[in-house]
């Protein structure tokens, strides 16, 4: 159906708004919210109505989350809410369309309608379900609201900023002592630490430890000599703050680690005032600059003389929220949120804590399952806000940049990135950040390698950032040193569930080692057994080992864990298809509004069903959606789209749709050659058996058999388009070795845990219904 509205056009058929010739850009929610209001016109659509047709009955949703999709709304179509011209709110009743709405004509074409997805459309390799466990670790939820321009986002070398290590100073500067008698005041002195040390990690011409790593060395023993040889410094800045009462004491010395000699030391006593606190640091900044011989520009001067706020209260809560955002849990990030809130209330102008507070809400993404589009949402004005106060602030790009990965535009990421490494050359986490992009949205291994070394050069005792890199070797063909970086991080850290998650997903993923794999998880999951991506990756290494009444079993357990229902339903929906019931699966999916990397594979699993069972124009129905916000990028989703498209063209007798989408999958794997992602092999062979190039699809198997690889074959065949090859005893001969080397492993599992060297399940993992 196509509605006409003052000098608009909505085409439902092709999800499409147009005003004159020019389509305006919605999201998949504010296009449900102007689909029920243009259905309505000119009626009132009450509230529980439009929060109905936009998120579904099913979901929680507040009054404020239907304001903020009604102004995104308007924002898209240059409606101003004072004045509208197309929108109208009634005051604790609803909304309404405000032009006449005409019925243009219905789409003729049904075939072009229902199943002529884009052809020509520029697709990469990636993994399928297989491959998802280390999106979901590293980044689990897809961007649901912008679509990005695939030819907008480069995926050439950027030149990072790294100044000549061999002629620059380099410190660290050591966590404070508490010297106050009250020691609730640590986080105060933690808040001048970290205070500090950002306004030297501004200077270009000093690399600066980042704060992650030198916090490991609180309360340490160890000789400074050896503490600045871990950290590759030749200076050390140690001292104590002591508050008490209307006064603050900081005491410094910077020390040359190999001589023990002391470079310079002072004592500052001041009134305590937010205004002192940062005019001593920034006399701090300078002494340290003139003792290191390090000349400052006018524009670092000029940096280092701003005062972020005049408020005492608000310093002090700023402060405590970067002590709960640093302890980085699902409840010290909520806490640090509150924080940054007072602080804003007490100081409206602290640009810092609007940066802090964005990059918080951000953050709860990955650590508590937050829904990516509230959290977007919630997270810009604050990011904006705190850009228009400080435009020249380091932390602000990082978040901006961070928003707009998030967000799926990578181009505009890429320079936000860029901008704050330019503002913060010492900038760790925008480096970290930005590696994890190009690793993920852009797949480019060696420009990611080169990132993760360059951000441990500034923070080389963050454990996190060391897994990540030895996470991304495999890609580059690193493979064994990526394996053996992450034993001696796990050897170093016995105690952290994070490096035990990153360790089973090398073996898992580049090994195809899944026994170990899950072996491994025991230990993360005794260790943080409420983490969901522990029992996530349980679910996707069963997955693959062919177990799949344990794959079911973990699949529900997540469900019991994540916050977001509509995720929740994706993970009992995965759980039904595991278990083969199939009905269940497609009811638990139709009733989620997620916009998920999983959601799509399953949608993509049910779909190869549809085509299996002779029902394709039903498959690609279902990839409607997806198409139209196909952007063309390496991913484990755009990869399984293909194929599955592939096959449903192919069962229609639509040679033609299907060819153009094999010409331009092959022509990925002909300009990269080298493999970029694990399990790569069977999606390329799956390309080629559907083009009905046999014998390459034959051998691409056969190396990747000869190498070690073991994933259940069978039960993703659904998922490939492997079929074609069953008559052929080669291909039965690779699953004979893949069926044997895979029960050989489950063999390995049972006696393992019978003998005792793999630990129990710390609790009890129940199918929540």
């Amino acid at each position: 159906m196509i509605y006409e509205f003052s000098d608009l056009i909505l085409d439902l058929e092709r999800r499409l708004l147009t005003r004159g010739e020019e389509p305006i850009k919605l999201t998949k929610l504010s296009f449900k919210a102007l689909q029920a209001l243009v259905e309505a016109a000119p009626a009132l659509v009450s509230h529980d109505d439009l929060i109905d047709q936009i998120w579904g009955p099913r979901r929680v949703i507040t009054l404020d989350n239907l304001s903020q999709r009604l102004k995104t709304l308007r924002q898209s179509l240059d409606d101003d809410p004072s004045q509208p011209t197309y929108i109208e709110g009634v005051r604790g009743e609803g909304y309404r369309l405000i032009p006449e709405v005409k019925i243009q004509s219905s789409q003729a074409d049904t075939r072009s309608s229902s199943h002529n997805l884009p052809s020509g459309l520029v697709v990469g390799l990636v993994v399928l379900l297989v491959g998802l466990l280390t999106w979901f670790v590293i980044d689990r939820i897809t961007p649901d609201e912008t679509e990005p321009s695939a030819s907008s986002v480069s995926t050439n070398p950027v030149e990072v900023p790294e100044p000549d290590r061999l002629q620059q100073p380099a410190i660290a500067v050591l966590p404070f002592a508490n010297l106050s008698d009250d020691p609730s005041n640590q986080f105060f002195a933690d808040g001048i630490h970290d205070d500090l040390l950002t306004r030297i990690s501004t200077i270009k011409n000093i690399k600066t430890i980042s704060r992650t790593s030198v916090m490991t060395y609180r309360n340490s023993n160890k000789k400074l000599e050896t503490i600045a040889a871990e950290l590759g410094v030749s200076t050390i800045l140690e001292g104590g703050v002591q508050r008490a009462g209307d006064q603050v004491r900081i005491n410094l010395q910077l020390i040359d680690a190999e001589s023990d000699d002391h470079l310079w030391a002072q004592t500052y006593t001041r009134e305590l005032t937010a205004t002192n606190v940062f005019v001593v640091q920034a006399e701090i900044t300078e002494a340290v600059a003139g003792a290191l011989k390090a000349i400052l520009s006018a524009e670092e001067r000029s940096q280092l003389e701003k005062q972020p706020t005049a408020n005492m209260q608000a310093l002090d809560a700023y402060f405590l929220g970067n002590q709960l955002f640093s302890q980085a849990t699902s409840e010290s990030i909520g806490q640090a949120i509150l924080a940054y809130q007072e602080a804003i209330r007490f100081d409206p102008e602290f640009a810092l804590a609007y940066s802090k507070q964005a990059s918080a809400l951000l953050a709860q993404v990955w650590a508590s399952g937050m829904p990516t589009e509230a959290q977007l949402e919630m997270s810009k004005p604050l990011i904006d806000q705190a850009i228009l106060l400080d435009p020249q602030s380091s932390e602000a790009f990082t978040a901006l940049g961070e928003w707009y990965r998030r967000s799926g535009d990578f181009a505009k990421a890429v320079q936000a990135y860029e901008q704050a490494m330019a503002l913060g050359p010492n900038n760790a986490n925008a480096l970290q950040s930005y590696a994890n992009m190009v690793r993920w949205d852009m797949s480019n291994p060696a420009l990611t390698i080169k990132l993760f070394r360059r951000a441990l050069e500034l923070d080389p005792q963050n454990i996190g950032l060391k897994g990540q890199l030895a996470e991304a070797m495999p890609s580059a063909g690193l493979v064994s040193e990526g394996t053996r970086l992450m034993e001696d991080i796990v050897a170093e850290h016995p105690d952290s569930a994070a490096v035990y998650r990153d360790l089973a997903i090398l073996y898992s993923n580049w090994e195809f080692r899944h026994d170990k794999g899950i072996r491994v998880l025991r230990r993360a999951f005794e260790l943080d057994p409420n983490h969901p991506p522990n029992s996530f990756m349980n679910a996707v290494m069963y997955w693959r080992l062919a177990d799949y009444d344990n794959t079911a079993l973990w699949m529900n357990h997540i469900a019991s864990l994540v916050p977001d229902s509509e995720e929740a339903l994706v993970y009992r929906g995965w759980a039904f298809i595991a278990q083969g019931n199939l009905e269940s699966a497609r009811e638990e999916f139709d009733r989620s509004s997620s916009t998920s990397q999983l959601y799509w594979l399953g949608v993509f699993y049910l779909g190869n069903v549809d085509t299996a069972e002779s029902r394709p124009n039903d498959a690609l129905e279902r990839y409607k959606d997806y198409a139209e916000e196909f952007d063309g990028r390496r991913s484990n989703v755009n990869f399984s789209f293909g194929v599955s498209a592939i096959k449903a063209y192919q069962a229609l007798g639509e040679q033609e749709e299907a060819q153009a989408l094999i010409d331009e999958f092959i022509s990925i794997i002909d300009a990269n050659p080298s493999v970029t992602y694990h399990d790569s092999a069977i999606h390329v062979a799956s390309l080629y058996a559907l083009s009905g190039q046999l014998e390459i699809a034959i051998a691409t198997l056969e190396e990747w058999v000869n190498q070690g690889g073991a994933t259940s074959l069978l039960q993703q065949d659904i998922r490939h388009g492997l079929s074609v090859l069953a008559d052929d005893p080669r291909y039965q001969s690779i699953l004979d070795t893949v069926s044997d080397r895979l029960s050989e492993q489950r063999a390995n599992l049972t006696r393992w845990e019978a003998n005792g060297e793999m630990p129990p399940i710390s609790i009890v993992v129940t199918d929540p219904g």
